[in-house]
C-alpha cells in the first residue's frame, strides 16, 4: 500500500529512541524463561530436532535449516536477535510444534535489513507450525516459491499458536512484519492458517497487517482458508499516531511488471469466523484478488487504548476495491459479517467498497457505542469456541504433547536393483509411542506413490518405469503429528540383453511399452522439461517466450504422468542418430502435443513431425496417425535438437516420444543414451575465476554496488556461477582468460536475470568493452534466445592473458549466469572450463592463512615504488605512488585467509597527484595484517603488507 512509504517516514526518526524500550521489555522477556541456550544451530539432514539456541547477532540466525529432508523441530526454545528459523533455498519441509521463540535486542545489520522473524523460508514444499508461542518476534515469512506436489503433505498448516508482540523493528528502523505474510509463487492447495491467538500491544509491538497474503494464491477446489483466529491490536509507532498502514487481515497484490496481473494476484481465499479486536485502521480489506470470499468473521474496536486513550488511526470494518487499477480484482465477496468499530467518539456506520469489485453482501453494524467490555468480552467469545472445540493454543505441557511417530522404509534395501516388467512392493515400519498410525504415505522424490492405512503398510507398484527412484514414507498418527524416514534409493532397469529389440511388447506393430532400444544400457544423457503452470487453450498458448514456472531434467524422453490441471511443457534436448538410415518418430500425450525436430543442432532449423490434435492413452502410440511421423534419415554421430511441446486440460495427463532405428528396434520412450548434454564436454579445470556477491541488489547491472566491498567472495572452477541460489543479488565473475591459439574468437553469455560480458584488450581492466549481454532472462546454458548474447569475432592471441569480467543481477524466481566460447578451430566450449581460466589475484590462495606463507609472497619490488601510509593505520589509507611509471588502476585489499574485504577502480577512488585514498570507515573490518594489492594500467601488478590497527 501507498501509505507505507510515508509511514516508513515517519517512525525512521523515532526508531531509535523506542529501540531503548523495546530492549528493556526483550531483557524482561528472556528472564522470564530460566532455561539455558547454546549458540546458533546448523541443520544439515533431516529428522527431529529438540533443544534450546540463540543468536545474539541479527546477522546469525539462531537456527538455520540447510537441507530440503524433512525437519521437526520440537519442544524447543529458540531466541534471537535476527532471523529465529532461516531456510532459503533448499526446497524446505520444515514442521515447527511446540516451540518457544522470543525475540533478542536486535544488534546492526549488514546489506539489508533482518527482523527477527520466527521462522523465514524462501523455498519451501511443506511447512507446519503449530502449537507454538512466540514473544517479541516478526512472525512468520513464508516467500519466493511453493514448490510442493499440492497433496495434503505438502503445504501450509499455522495453527493452535499464541504470539505476543508482532515487532518488525531492526537497528536503527523497521521492516513490514506481519503475524503470517504469505509472498510466493506456486498455487498452494491445502492451506491454512486457524486457530491462532495474537495480542498485540501499544508501542511494545510493530505489525503491519496481522495476517497478509502478498500475491499467494490457493486453488479453485483448494482454497486457502483463514479462519477462527483471534487478532487483538495492530498500531503504529507512537501507537497515537494517526498515520498507519495495517490492519487485521488483507488480500494484497501490487503489479510488478513481470507478469499477467490475473496469473500472479492473490486469489482463492476463504476468510471466515476471525475475531479482530481494537485494530488501527482496517479490519478486513481487499486490495487486490480475485475469487476471494471473506464471511461470518467479527470486527470490534473501542476506538480506546487500555488507559482510555483515544487512537487516532482511521479505523474501519471492511473494504474492498481493485486499489492497483489492474483489472484482477474480481469474484469477489465480503458477506455476513459483524461490524463493531470506533472512530475516536463516533461509530463507523459504511464499508468502502467503491468500484462493485467486491460485493457487499448482508454485512450488520452493531448498535450503540463499543466499549472496552465489549472487546473483553469478544476475547472470551472466542476462548468459549476454542474449548468447545476441544483445542490447545500455544504449547502444551511437555508431558501432554503429542508425540511424532516414527517410520522406516522396510524394503526394498537401499541401493537394490529391481528387474523392470515385475511388481514393485514397498514396505514400512512404522509406530506412533503415544497414540496410533492413521496412515503411512509413500514418495518418489516428493511424488506421492501411494498410502496404507492398515499394518503391514505397503503399496505395489505393478509396473514400475525404468529409472532411479528415491523412496521415502511419511507416517502420520491420530493427532496429525508426522515423521517422514530416511530416504532408500533403488534403480529399476531390464536385466542384461545381447538382442536391441527386447521391448515390452510387439514391437514389429507398433503397439505396447516397447523399451528395448534401452536394455543395458547405461543413461548418459539427459532431456530439458520446461514447466509453466496457468496455460489454457492450446500448444499456441504455451508461453515459451517467457520464464517457465519450473525446469527440470528427464533420463527418458518422457514427462512425468498426472501432475496437475492447466498446464503446458516443453521437453527438449539433442539426439544422436545411432547408425545412419532412416528414422520413425512417434508422440503420445494427453492432452494436445507436438513434436519438432531440426536438421542439425539448430532449433532454429526446427520443423512439426507429429502431432496429438486431442489426447491419447498412456503411451498409445497409434490413435491417430498424425502421431507418426515420416521417415527421416539420420546421420550416425551427428547431434539434432528435438523438442516436444504438450499441453493439459483437465483430467490425466501424460507425455511420451518413441522412435523406430533404421534395423527395425523400437524404443518407445527413448532412452536418455540417446540423449546429449547442450553442450560439449567441459574440459578439465586447473584453474579459477574470483566470484563477488553482494546482496539486496534491485534493478539492473548498475545498481551492483562494485565500488563497495562485496557481502560474500569465492572461487569457481567454471565460467559459471552457482544457480537458484537466491533472489535480489548482484554478482561479478573476474579473471583472466589465455588464449590457446591465435585466432578469432567468439563469446557466449546466458543469464537469469540480465547480465553482461566484459573483455579487456589486456590484462589490465581500464581497457575492458562490454562484448555481449542478455536485457532480461535466458534458461540455464540457453546461448541463443537473444542476439546480444553473441559477441563479434575477436582477435586473441597464444598465451596471452585477457582481463574478462561478467556481471549479473537476480530479481526473483531461478537464476544462473554463465559464459562460453568457440575457439578459432571451430570447438565449442560452454561453459568455459577453468583449465583456460586464471584467478585476477594469484599472488596468494584462500590457503595463504599464515603470515610466513603471505610473507614468502611478499613483493618487495612494490614498495620501493608505492608507499601507504599511515601503516598500520585506522579507517584511511593513503597510497603514493609517485615512483610507479605506469597509471594505477585498481586496488584491492585482502585478509590473511585470502578473502577480499575491498577493492576499487582508480575511477572511483579520491585521486590526487599520483595519489589514492582509501577510506574504510564503516565498513567493520578487523584490526590485523593485510595484504595490499594493484594492478597497472599495463596489467603488471604488486602487493605489499598493512596492518589495520
Amino acid at each position: 500500500m501507498e501509505l507505507i512509504n510515508n509511514y516508513t517516514q515517519n517512525i525512521c526518526n523515532r526508531a531509535v529512541s523506542m529501540l531503548i524500550a523495546v530492549v528493556v521489555g526483550l531483557l524482561i522477556s528472556s528472564q522470564t524463561s530460566a532455561q539455558s541456550y547454546s549458540g546458533p544451530f546448523v541443520i544439515t539432514k533431516g529428522g527431529t530436532y529438540t533443544g534450546n539456541w540463540e543468536s545474539r547477532d541479527s546477522e546469525v540466525p539462531a537456527v538455520e535449516i540447510k537441507t530440503s529432508e524433512p525437519v521437526t523441530i520440537i519442544n524447543s526454545n529458540i531466541r534471537g536477535a535476527g532471523y529465529l528459523i532461516k531456510s532459503w533455498s533448499y526446497r524446505a519441509n520444515i514442521t515447527v510444534r511446540n516451540t518457544n521463540g522470543y525475540g533478542l535486542p536486535p544488534t546492526p545489520w549488514r546489506s539489508y535489513k533482518k527482523p527477527r522473524r520466527f521462522l523465514i523460508v524462501d523455498d519451501f514444499r511443506n511447512v507446519v507450525v503449530e502449537n507454538c508461542y512466540m514473544e517479541g518476534t516478526a512472525g512468520i515469512a513464508l516467500s519466493v516459491r511453493y514448490s510442493g506436489n499440492g497433496t495434503e503433505s505438502e503445504t501450509i498448516k499455522i495453527r493452535y499458536n499464541k504470539a505476543k508482540n508482532i515487532d518488525g523493528r531492526v537497528y536503527g528502523g523497521m521492516e513490514i512484519s506481519n503475524f503470517v505474510k504469505f509472498n510466493f509463487r506456486g498455487e498452494v492447495p491445502h492451506a491454512e492458517i486457524a486457530w491462532n491467538e495474537v495480542f498485540n500491544e501499544p508501542n511494545n509491538s510493530l505489525v503491519e497487517e496481522n495476517i497478509n497474503l502478498y500475491n499467494s494464491r490457493g486453488t479453485p477446489h483448494s482454497p486457502i482458508r483463514i479462519h477462527n483466529n483471534f487478532l487483538k491490536g495492530a498500531y503504529p509507532i507512537p501507537a497515537t499516531a494517526s498515520v498507519y498502514s495495517g490492519g487485521g487481515i488483507l488480500s494484497d497484490s501490487p503489479q510488478d511488471g513481470k507478469s499477467d496481473p490475473k496469473s500472479m494476484v492473490t486469489a482463492h481465499l476463504k476468510v471466515y469466523e476471525n475475531h479482530t479486536v481494537n485494530i488501527g485502521q482496517h479490519n478486513y480489506g481487499i486490495a487486490s484478488g480475485n475469487n476471494i470470499e471473506v464471511y461470518n468473521n467479527r470486527a470490534i474496536n473501542s476506538g480506546l487504548f487500555d488507559d482510555g486513550t483515544p487512537m487516532n488511526t482511521y479505523n474501519n470494518g471492511l473494504y474492498g476495491y481493485d486499489y492497483y487499477k489492474t483489472g484482477a480484482t474480481f469474484n469477489n465477496v465480503m458477506r455476513d459479517n459483524v461490524i463493531g468499530v470506533m472512530r475516536k467518539d463516533y461509530r463507523v456506520e459504511s464499508n468502502y467498497f467503491p468500484d462493485g469489485t467486491v460485493k457487499d453482501v448482508n454485512n450488520t453494524f452493531l448498535p450503540g457505542k463499543i466499549t472496552k467490555q465489549d472487546e473483553i468480552n469478544e476475547y472470551n467469545t472466542w476462548l468459549q469456541k476454542v474449548q468447545r472445540n476441544g483445542l490447545t493454543i500455544g504449547p502444551a505441557s511437555q508431558s501432554n504433547a503429542n508425540k511424532a511417530p516414527a517410520v522406516s522404509i522396510a524394503s526394498p534395501a537401499a541401493n537394490a536393483t529391481h528387474e523392470h516388467g515385475k511388481a514393485l512392493t514397498i514396505t514400512a515400519n512404522a509406530s506412533d509411542p503415544d497414540g496410533s498410525i492413521s496412515k503411512v504415505e509413500f514418495f518418489d522424490a516428493g511424488n506421492k506413490l501411494g498410502e496404507a492405512t492398515q499394518s503391514p503398510y505397503a503399496i505395489t507398484i505393478d509396473k514400475p518405469k525404468m529409472g532411479s527412484y528415491y523412496l521415502t514414507a511419511t507416517a502420520i498418527d491420530n493427532k496429525g503429528a508426522t515423521s517422514t524416514s530416511s530416504a532408500v534409493s533403488i534403480t529399476i532397469s531390464n536385466k542384461p540383453s545381447q538382442n536391441d529389440n527386447n521391448g515390452n511388447g510387439n514391437g514389429n506393430n507398433g503397439n505396447g511399452n516397447n523399451n528395448g532400444g534401452n536394455s543395458g544400457q547405461p543413461i548418459t544423457g539427459a532431456i530439458t522439461r520446461e514447466f509453466w503452470d496457468d496455460v489454457h487453450g492450446g500448444i499456441g498458448d504455451i508461453p515459451v517466450s517467457k520464464k517457465p514456472y519450473a525446469t527440470s531434467t528427464l533420463n527418458t524422453f518422457e514427462a512425468p504422468s498426472n501432475v496437475g490441471d492447466n498446464y503446458g511443457q516443453r521437453l527438449s534436448g539433442y539426439i544422436t542418430a545411432p547408425a545412419t538410415g532412416e528414422y520413425t518418430f512417434w508422440i503420445s500425450g494427453d492432452d494436445m502435443a507436438e513434436l519438432w525436430l531440426s536438421s542439425s543442432e539448430s532449433p532454429s532449423q526446427k520443423e512439426k513431425i507429429a502431432s496429438v490434435g486431442s489426447w491419447t492413452g498412456t503411451r498409445e502410440w497409434d490413435k491417430f496417425s498424425s502421431q507418426q511421423s515420416r521417415k527421416i534419415r539420420l546421420e550416425a554421430g551427428k547431434r539434432y535438437y528435438i523438442e516436444a511441446l504438450h499441453v493439459e486440460g483437465g483430467g490425466g495427463d501424460h507425455l511420451a516420444v518413441g522412435w523406430q532405428l533404421p534395423s527395425g528396434a523400437m524404443e518407445r520412450p527413448i532412452g536418455g543414451n540417446r540423449f546429449s548434454a547442450d553442450v560439449a564436454e567441459a574440459p578439465a579445470t586447473n584453474g579459477s575465476l574470483t566470484r563477488e556477491l553482494w546482496d539486496d541488489v534491485h534493478g539492473g547491472i548498475g545498481d551492483i554496488p562494485v565500488s563497495k566491498a562485496p557481502y560474500a567472495t569465492s572461487t569457481l572452477n567454471t565460467f559459471e556461477a552457482p544457480s537458484n541460489v537466491g533472489d535480489n543479488y548482484g554478482q561479478r565473475l573476474s579473471g583472466y582468460i589465455t588464449a590457446p591459439a591465435t585466432g578469432d574468437y567468439t563469446f557466449w553469455i546466458s543469464g537469469d536475470d540480465m547480465a553482461e560480458l566484459w573483455l579487456s584488450s589486456s590484462e589490465s581492466p581500464s581497457q575492458k568493452e562490454k562484448i555481449a549481454s542478455v536485457g532480461s532472462w535466458t534458461s540455464a546454458r540457453e546461448w541463443d534466445k537473444f542476439s546480444s548474447q553473441q559477441s563479434r569475432k575477436i582477435r586473441l592471441e597464444a598465451g596471452k592473458r585477457y582481463y574478462i569480467e561478467a556481471l549479473h543481477v537476480e530479481g526473483g524466481g531461478g537464476d544462473h549466469l554463465a559464459v562460453g566460447w568457440q575457439l578459432p578451430g571451430g570447438a565449442m566450449e560452454r561453459p568455459i572450463g577453468g583449465n583456460r581460466l586464471s584467478p585476477i589475484d594469484l599472488i596468494y590462495t584462500a590457503s595463504s592463512t599464515s603470515n610466513a606463507t603471505l610473507a614468502e609472497e611478499f613483493n618487495p619490488s612494490f614498495t620501493e615504488k608505492v608507499a601507504a601510509y599511515p601503516n598500520p593505520f585506522s579507517d584511511r589509507l593513503m597510497i603514493d605512488f609517485s615512483g610507479q611509471e605506469a597509471e594505477i588502476t585498481q586496488l584491492a585489499l585482502y585478509d590473511q585467509s585470502g578473502k577480499l574485504v575491498y577493492r576499487k577502480e582508480a575511477k572511483e577512488l579520491n585521486a590526487g597527484n599520483r595519489s589514492l585514498e582509501l577510506d574504510l570507515t564503516g565498513m567493520d573490518i578487523k584490526s590485523g595484517l593485510f595484504i595490499l594489492k594493484y594492478v597497472d594500467s599495463e596489467g603488471k601488478s604488486g602487493n605489499m603488507k598493512v596492518i589495520k590497527k
